[in-house]
């Protein structure tokens, strides 16, 4: 991925110049501090990712979904406190995309949340149709893999409803879900590719 101009001097707005080899050893080393601390969120994030998450999801559990909510909440609180200053402005851009991929799994996660509260809803109010949830959740038990996959058996599961009858209420959180998916997809595959740049960079 070509990282556009504007964005490499959005980063370098982030960095205090300097010209003396005290000043770039000093750079080096907060930059090392800070990508330790942003991978440090990124690990925790990705062990939520394919394990945490899609079990949630696998049990329709819209507490923990929302627990985890709060949990991505903390997660970009951390790397609200990291100080960008005489920090390389690549590792600026890495932690930049890190935040939208925590962005992405948030929105994912309320609206999955949402989804499941409203089945819960419906499934408690008297009707002739049979109980939509179990009928979700048969789907959902078969789901393997991260995040995506998960919210992709979610998305099938409705799609197996009649969305055109009793369910059509759904139709609204579930195109949501839709492109909460997309969304998260691409911050995924952004986030990765910065961090190839990075690996792939030579050190100075």
């Amino acid at each position: 991925m070509v990282v556009p101009r504007w964005m490499l001097l959005a980063g370098a707005l982030a960095v205090v110049p300097g010209c003396s080899r005290p000043e770039v050893a000093d750079s080096a080393s907060r930059t090392r501090q800070f990508l330790s601390e942003v991978g440090r969120v990124r690990a925790q994030m990705t062990a939520d990712n394919l394990e945490r998450i899609p079990a949630v999801i696998r049990r329709q559990d819209a507490s923990m979904l929302t627990d985890e909510v709060a949990r991505i909440g903390r997660y970009r609180l951390a790397l609200s406190k990291l100080d960008p200053r005489g920090v390389d402005p690549n590792t600026v851009l890495y932690m930049q995309s890190v935040v939208a991929a925590l962005e992405a799994y948030r929105a994912a996660c309320m609206d999955t949340a949402e989804f499941f509260f409203e089945l819960r809803e419906a499934d408690s109010k008297p009707s002739d149709r049979g109980l939509l949830a179990p009928a979700v959740g048969s789907v959902l038990q078969t789901s393997r893999g991260d995040t995506v996959a998960a919210l992709d058996s979610v998305i099938g599961a409705v799609r197996g409803l009649d969305t055109t009858g009793t369910a059509i209420f759904l139709v609204p959180i579930a195109n949501t879900i839709q492109a909460d998916r997309a969304r998260l997809s691409v911050a995924q595959h952004d986030q990765l590719e910065l961090a190839r740049q990075l690996s792939s960079a030579p050190e100075n």
